[in-house]
């Protein structure tokens, strides 16, 4: 039914829109240089697929499945991601903008390269992350375990961690990537110790 719809899509003007999906298992799906608006999905799970390029506007995915799968380039506006599974997942250079990530895991998944603009993860497991050289503006990061994640190059000016679990969190030598940051008091001898500050 999926493949069906992207098959429809791509013999007409590249759009899948106002669909909804449940339940369905996709492997090797090419979404890639499509436009999908309005489109919801539900318990979905996708295996080996590809999302490069695409766009996905206003698109509603809740419980699904895409780890390892493909995002590379893809651009995301006013997206939710609810208790998904993004494990492995690759978006480097991919742009986001207005888009909400809850109660999602996206470990080791590769973020370098992306855009970020009024954004917010919530509850949502980022270790081991490579998140390095990304345009960071408006993040929000509630409750999230950035533990092993990779910042290099990254500013994160601006963004609240006080909330987030963030041992073992590698930046570069000197920690720029985390001036103007907010951090809580529990984690102000973690950091210290990352540059070498003794806290008495």
């Amino acid at each position: 039914m999926l493949n069906r719809a992207i098959i429809l899509a791509r013999e007409g003007d590249g759009t899948l829109e106002n669909q909804r999906f449940e339940g369905i298992t996709l492997e090797g799906g090419d979404f890639s240089h499509l436009e999908l608006s309005y489109v919801q999905l539900s318990r979905c799970r996708f295996v080996d697929c590809n999302f490069s390029d695409a766009l996905l506007y206003e698109v509603r995915m809740d419980r699904c499945d895409f780890a390892n799968c493909r995002f590379s380039g893809a651009y995301f506006k006013k997206c939710s991601i609810d208790g998904c599974r993004g494990d492995g997942a690759i978006f480097t250079g991919a742009r986001l903008r207005d888009s909400r990530f809850t109660n999602c895991s996206l470990r080791y998944a590769n973020l370098a390269g992306t855009n970020w603009e009024d954004c917010g993860l919530q509850d949502c497991v980022l270790r081991e992350v490579f998140w390095s050289e990304a345009k960071i503006r408006k993040l929000e990061l509630a409750g999230c375990d950035l533990r092993g994640a990779e910042f290099f190059r990254t500013p994160l000016k601006g963004v609240d961690l006080s909330g987030c679990e963030i041992e073992g969190m590698a930046v570069s030598e000197g920690c720029a990537e985390l001036r103007g940051a907010k951090i809580g008091v529990a984690q102000a001898a973690y950091i210290a110790a990352m540059v070498g500050v003794e806290l008495v």
